[in-house]
């Protein structure tokens, strides 16, 4: 509780463990959520992680990448579908909240800046949505973009992931 008490305005728990669909104009995925919360009358869908810094790169890139291209139609990871989420929710309604491990990550940017902790998470999301060809056509599939606006979807994500990621002391 004391996780939820540090949200603004304190919170309460609606749900754990909470089944949503995220619905696109591609089709749609069972996500559930570790907790949904009622903050101040706004529901925030929240995915906790207690990764170590020395595996979050590789899970997370793990749950952005994972069946994205699947001939099968395996459905796609967590992170992949928050990011469908995110766009369609105008990124204020999903978060990834890490425990207090995650402010040791250190890691080098596609900049060749130095990162750390929560910025480190967002940019390693950034820089692989740029990178991965994969994840791009299946995010112009899923939200029906095309290059420019998968462009402008880049920009938003580098812009607005502040609000996606957190690191919590628990």
């Amino acid at each position: 509780m004391c996780y939820l008490r540090s949200l603004s305005g304190g919170a309460d728990v609606a749900e754990i463990e909470a089944l949503r669909k995220v619905v696109t104009k591609g089709g749609e995925f069972d996500r559930y959520y570790d907790l949904i919360v009622n903050v101040g009358g706004q529901i925030i869908k929240i995915e906790k992680k207690a990764w170590s810094a020395e595996n979050i790169k590789k899970y997370l890139v793990e749950s952005l990448r994972k069946n994205v291209a699947s001939p099968t139609g395996e459905p796609p990871g967590q992170l992949y579908k928050d990011l469908l989420q995110l766009h369609s929710e105008n990124y204020c309604c999903t978060r990834w909240s890490f425990d207090a491990r995650a402010a040791d990550l250190k890691i080098v940017g596609s900049d060749g800046v130095t990162y750390q902790g929560a910025d480190a998470i967002r940019k390693i999301i950034v820089d692989e949505v740029k990178s991965n060809g994969a994840i791009q056509e299946g995010l112009m599939k899923h939200l029906e973009l095309d290059k420019d606006a998968l462009y402008d979807l880049v920009k938003m994500l580098d812009g607005n992931l502040a609000r996606f990621v957190e690191i919590s002391e628990i």
